[in-house]
């Protein structure tokens, strides 16, 4: 009986401690447990937070781009009413200009839903055409900067001294011509082996009036001027633009002359884009930008019809028919009717 009893103390301890044993493991779960969900609170909050900023990020930035939306139109208006970036007023504020570093733009109102963006500019020395732009977008405490090197282009046909769709033949320009300013050939229909402007003999197209008879000089508006390598010079802003097809220059053609400096006049021609390129005669093109760029207007300018609309009239027709000077006075028309090139009107 004592040995069985012996026994039973035995099975008692040993049960006591198997629950003992439990007991401490269904704490260390529990802790284990409160861990794991602790770790998970802090990535859900961390998820969070990250996935709040990415918000706020990707709100501030679409705020900038409104911004700079905002300030590329006022400095457009701007320039279509007074030509210049530099003249201390842009939008009707008065800042500016300042080339050495960023000045505030202060527009009206700068909210866009729960953000605000500040526009600030920099000017580019010799250059009332260009400026930097820079748009802050801000939402809470993330901030995001777009920055841009604006400078604005006509893209008006009548802005240059050829604008040109394919040309006759497939050639725009060809033979012996002196040119003055831009030219703008689209090359409507070419192929990107064909020609579309081919200039050889002594022909050239040039920046300035140099050349130019004073008879003739004289009847046209008196030539801008700019600054270039340190210099005051006349400058016609000439850009030659080829969208599609070749160009080629052959015998003593040039585009732009070399620079010389003193005489008051830029020689070279402010840039070429072409697509295509050039066949031939690389080597007597003067440019500042060289001449391997490619065609910088895209698809905004297209050839002008006499029945598209233009200026609030529903055709150029219309418009020129409104505006244009009528003469019906009969011996007026007799006259010109038997007009001739050495007439005298």
């Amino acid at each position: 009986m004592a040995k069985y009893k012996g026994h039973q103390r035995f099975l008692n301890n040993f049960s006591c401690n198997e629950r003992g044993t439990l007991f401490i493991l269904a704490y260390l779960v529990i802790v284990i447990l409160l861990f794991a969900g602790a770790a998970l609170v802090v990535v859900g909050f961390n998820d969070n937070f990250v996935a709040e900023r990415q918000k706020r990020a990707s709100q501030a930035f679409f705020i900038a781009q409104a911004g700079m939306n905002r300030a590329l139109n006022d400095l457009y208006n701007d320039y279509v009413s007074s030509t210049s970036w530099t003249d201390g007023t842009i939008g009707g504020l008065s800042v500016g200009p300042n080339t050495a570093s960023f000045y505030s733009y202060p527009c009206a109102s700068t909210t866009v839903d729960n953000g605000s963006y500040v526009i600030t500019l920099k000017n580019v020395t010799g250059a009332s055409d260009q400026t930097w732009v820079r748009s802050v977008g801000t939402v809470g405490d993330v901030s995001q900067t777009i920055q841009v090197y604006a400078k604005i282009t006509s893209v008006s046909p009548w802005n240059n001294a050829i604008f040109a769709g394919a040309g006759a033949s497939g050639q725009a320009i060809n033979g012996n011509v002196d040119v003055h300013g831009s030219v703008h050939i689209l090359g409507n229909g070419l192929q990107s082996t064909d020609v579309a402007m081919a200039m050889s003999g002594s022909a050239k197209i040039s920046n300035n009036y140099s050349g130019l008879s004073a008879t003739l000089s004289a009847k046209v508006p008196a030539i801008a001027t700019t600054t270039f390598g340190g210099e005051t010079v006349s400058s016609l802003n000439a850009v030659v633009r080829i969208k599609k097809g070749l160009a080629s220059l052959g015998g003593s053609a040039t585009m732009g002359q070399a620079n010389v400096t003193g005489n008051a006049l830029k020689e070279t021609i402010d840039a070429v884009y072409s697509t295509n390129g050039f066949s031939s005669g690389t080597s007597s093109i003067n440019s500042d930008n060289g001449y391997s760029n490619t065609y910088d207007m895209g698809n905004s300018v297209t050839f002008p019809s006499l029945s598209s609309p233009y200026n609030g009239y529903a055709s150029y027709s219309a418009y020129l028919k409104a505006n244009a000077l009528v003469i019906s006075d009969a011996a007026t028309l007799t006259k010109l009717a038997s007009i001739t090139p050495n007439s005298s009107v």
